[in-house]
């Protein structure tokens, strides 16, 4: 593998860690993202997360570079994987 694949790969990974933090850092006890009695920090957690890997998906596809292949396929992969967490979530 390139250099560049794998810094890239890195890059997203340590992206959907930081957008995980930023809703997910206070997930016991009574913290809760919109207050009242149902945590919303994992559906909003799931939006951010799924809007930015659709974003990421896009501008690979229209940056059309060879080594971009891997990429939408990591991209992909983890993108379906949040679609399923969610839908686990919710039901």
């Amino acid at each position: 593998m390139k250099t560049s694949l794998i810094i890239k790969t890195l890059l997203l990974v340590v992206l959907l860690i930081v957008i995980r933090l930023i809703f997910l850092h206070e997930e016991g006890g009574h913290s809760s993202v919109g207050g009242g009695y149902y945590n919303l920090a994992r559906l909003y957690y799931l939006f951010a997360v799924i809007v930015f890997l659709i974003i990421y998906e896009v501008f690979l596809l229209f940056s059309n570079r060879q080594e971009n292949g891997v990429l939408l396929i990591i991209g992909l992969l983890l993108l379906l994987a949040h679609i399923i967490y969610g839908l686990v979530l919710l039901y």
